[in-house]
């Protein structure tokens, strides 16, 4: 792991070698020491649309505790990640790890939070994708999370269940079987847009 910024005392450290390969948005210059545009700019509103779907998360309780806490932060990653793929407009990049999805950005963008301006409702327009989102963020785990963002990349869309499972766990990733089925048949329940279709 390398260091990679530290601001107001946190540190978020970050494998790159990990993510070196495509990502799934287009980058932008890293790292902001202040928002892209200024303090009005385009990334000013990115990191208010972002802050507007974390605190839903929170007002849902998918998210609890404060912004600095690590937890929270990988919580908020995964739920980023998923609500991309389901259709929200948030313009993050990820590539994935060994805990599921993962955006630098987003990460340095935490850290942001006080530049956040203004940003929009990332899911304006769509509340059945809404509720299909946040009944797949609520009330599961931080593993489960990691799980549900490997069945929602779009490499693994058209594997079978059996596939999946397969896939996801291997000798030695500390997800279950039974995990993985279990995440693969909620996903695919739901008819989630980028996601396993049952």
């Amino acid at each position: 792991m390398t260091r990679v910024y530290s601001h107001d005392g946190l540190t978020l450290n970050h494998d790159f070698a990990a993510c070196g390969g495509p990502q799934e948005a287009p980058a932008r210059p890293w790292p902001p020491d202040t928002p892209q545009g200024g303090p009005d700019g385009g990334h000013a509103r990115q990191v208010g649309t972002l802050f507007r779907l974390a605190d839903l998360l929170v007002s849902e309780g998918v998210l609890e505790g404060e912004f600095e806490d690590m937890e929270v932060q990988h919580r908020l990653q995964k739920c980023v990640y998923i609500a991309q793929q389901m259709g929200a407009d948030m313009g993050y990049r990820f590539c994935f790890l060994g805990s599921g999805a993962f955006s630098t950005n987003l990460a340095i963008d935490v850290c942001h939070r006080g530049d956040a301006r203004g940003g929009h409702d990332p899911f304006a327009g769509s509340p059945a994708i809404l509720e299909k989102f946040l009944g797949l963020v609520r009330g599961h785990t931080t593993e489960w999370l990691q799980v549900a963002t490997f069945a929602m990349r779009p490499s693994n869309a058209t594997l079978s269940r059996a596939g999946f499972v397969d896939r996801v766990a291997w000798n030695g990733s500390g997800y279950s079987r039974k995990r993985a089925a279990r995440v693969f048949d909620a996903v695919a329940a739901l008819g989630a847009p980028g996601g396993p279709q049952a």
